[in-house]
């Protein structure tokens, strides 16, 4: 597939007009936009591999109305910045990003503070996972529904670094260290981090090009609900395609008792 900046900047504008249509911001959201500059207590997470999937926006104002808000471009090619995010497709295409990008993380999600034209380039070519330096923003009380869901992200994160869990229920990333054998009050080892790590991406590849569609169930809940049916052992040399019936079975069950 041949990408291109006209192709990018397309479909940002296809999502703005829809944004409009829809009476809501045509413009990639800012963290200064939605939760203002209310003093909060910063906290770094140092160098990670984040989901680019959670990357939901810009850190400041000053850059959102160059994006749609899905992250793709607005401004003309021929703009300073039309050309600088070409040059950085060439350069994600031919030799990769070698320098991390810059991000605040804040209820496990992530507004980019440096790099945001890299970013929209990874999100164009739908690249999973992007390396950034991490600064986590704690809320302030009374800032978050969700607050207590949150605090157990945290206790999951000081255990096993890993973002890309994004649970909808409060216990579940409890839940997942007991069918690991874990628990969320002792270190995991760098091994087993990796390991579920990688499992979880393999998973997720999977659910979303053939099991996500036309179902609200999140792949985290879907590869919980996997994981305590089949066991932690159920991801370890198991064919995709014997994977893709199970998956389809789990959401399945899953749907069935919510009715």
């Amino acid at each position: 597939m041949k990408y291109s900046y006209q192709e990018a900047r397309r479909l940002g504008l296809l999502a703005s007009r829809q944004a409009k249509w829809r009476r809501k911001d045509p413009y990639l959201p800012s963290f200064e936009q939605r939760f203002g500059n209310a003093k909060r207590k910063e906290v770094p997470v140092g160098l990670m591999e984040v989901p680019v999937s959670m990357i939901e926006g810009t850190f400041s104002n000053a850059r959102r109305e160059s994006f749609a808000p899905n992250f793709m471009p607005l401004l003309d090619e021929n703009t300073e910045f039309g050309s600088k995010w070409a040059r950085l497709l060439t350069v994600q295409e031919e030799e990769g990003f070698t320098d991390p990008i810059i991000v605040y993380e804040f209820n496990h999600r992530f507004y980019v503070a440096e790099g945001n034209k890299r970013t929209s380039v990874m999100k164009y070519q739908k690249v999973p996972v992007i390396p950034a330096e991490v600064v986590r923003i704690l809320p302030n009380r009374g800032e978050m529904v969700e607050r207590h869901l949150y605090d157990e992200f945290l206790e999951f994160f000081k255990v096993a670094p890993i973002y890309d869990f994004d649970f909808s229920h409060l216990g579940d990333y409890r839940t997942l260290a007991r069918v690991l054998g874990k628990d969320l009050y002792h270190k995991w080892s760098v091994d087993e981090v990796r390991l579920l790590r990688s499992e979880y991406r393999l998973f997720k590849e999977q659910y979303l090009e053939h099991v996500s569609d036309g179902n609200d169930i999140t792949c985290s809940d879907a590869f919980l609900e996997y994981m305590t049916t089949y066991g932690p052992a159920a991801l370890e040399f198991l064919k995709v395609s014997k994977m893709k019936r199970q998956m389809k079975r789990t959401v399945r069950r899953m749907k069935y008792r919510r009715k």
